[in-house]
């Protein structure tokens, strides 16, 4: 049984240590809809894991990258070796769709928001979803 909801979730473990490849764009700032998963996503992550300075940066975050797959996952920075999830958690795309968001830092910055999007909707998670 889900730990986050009902037996009848449709969740899986949460167990992904690698971020999906990145495709560089033009550098563009973070979108309110984009902060607003973050931070609902963060609300996730366990006591003492996230830094102050995370949540007050996450509006001035610059997207440098998507995902390759065409989901919505967002990239800070290149990716690398010490990049690391700190905040995982699960939640339904406004179309109704399964997908698993994790924040990921490096630098002890935000580096990346990683939908997993099971079903490739291209879909924001709808922020009262996250689990």
């Amino acid at each position: 049984m889900c730990s986050r909801r009902s037996s009848n979730c449709g969740c899986r473990p949460l167990k992904v240590t690698v971020r999906t490849p990145m495709k560089a764009i033009s550098p563009r700032p973070i979108q309110a809809d984009e902060v607003a998963v973050l931070e609902a996503a963060l609300l996730g992550a366990p006591p003492g894991s996230i830094s102050p300075d995370w949540v007050a940066d996450l509006r001035s975050l610059i997207v440098v990258g998507i995902c390759e797959c065409g989901c919505r996952s967002l990239y800070f920075s290149p990716t690398g070796a010490k990049d690391r999830p700190i905040a995982t958690s699960v939640g339904r795309t406004p179309s109704g769709k399964f997908v698993e968001v994790m924040i990921w830092v490096a630098a002890d910055r935000v580096s990346a928001l990683d939908i997993v999007d099971y079903e490739s909707s291209g879909e924001l998670p709808a922020v009262d979803t996250i689990r």
